[in-house]
């Protein structure tokens, strides 16, 4: 599925959709980099999903603090079952892995909304460097069930190298990304700051597969 391109004149967000935690950016007012508080003004919010009917959906730390007393309506973790065949069992419903991610996403949409007083229609959604075909599909597929038109699937490390190309935007900087996530350790070698005669664009490009 191709991503498509927002308009020149929309606002896009960044989300981060983890496995263990989520958080939503944009750029401000002064052309910087800033996370998007939630509802309960914190940066991050839990990727746990409670579900106690079709009207009773919560996303975040109140669903992440019932799951020991009711873990069988609670979801979480949901990223490790992206693009599989896995159906969770909640409430008498059965719901695939895009549609549980589609909730949380839905409530990051809802949460930046709330905080910035405009709508929020454009994301770029970031994913592990191990997502394949079917895992990124499927994220696509959720960001459109949460009413987001997704203008592109980057990579977490491709993400940090991004941010360091625009902090010390020097040619040839190698970098070695560290991802201590929540579900998995992941090491990525890359350098950035490619002309773009070499790669096609002044995206970082990835020189080596992930250890």
């Amino acid at each position: 599925m191709s991503p498509s391109k927002p308009p020149a004149d929309k606002k896009i967000v960044g989300i981060d959709l983890g496995a263990s935690d989520c958080l939503i950016a944009h750029i401000n007012e002064d052309g910087s980099p800033e996370t998007i508080l939630n509802c309960d003004g914190m940066p991050t919010t839990p990727a746990a999903v409670l579900f106690e009917g079709p009207d009773n959906i919560v996303v975040g730390q109140l669903a992440r603090d019932v799951a020991v007393t009711m873990p069988e309506n609670v979801v979480s973790m949901v990223r490790r079952e992206m693009g599989r065949d896995t159906v969770f069992a909640l409430g008498g419903y059965d719901f695939r892995p895009e549609e549980i991610s589609a909730m949380i996403l839905k409530k990051l949409k809802q949460d930046a909304e709330a905080r910035l007083s405009v709508p929020v229609e454009d994301a770029v959604i970031t994913v592990p460097v191990y997502f394949g075909a079917a895992e990124r599909e499927a994220t696509q597929d959720a960001g459109e069930m949460a009413g987001l038109t997704v203008a592109r699937l980057l990579s977490e490390p491709a993400a940090v190298a991004l941010a360091a190309s625009l902090a010390c935007p020097s040619l040839g900087q190698v970098l070695l990304v560290y991802d201590l996530g929540g579900s998995a350790f992941e090491v990525t070698l890359l350098k950035t700051g490619l002309p773009a005669e070499d790669t096609g664009t002044t995206s970082p490009a990835a020189v080596s597969a992930v250890f």
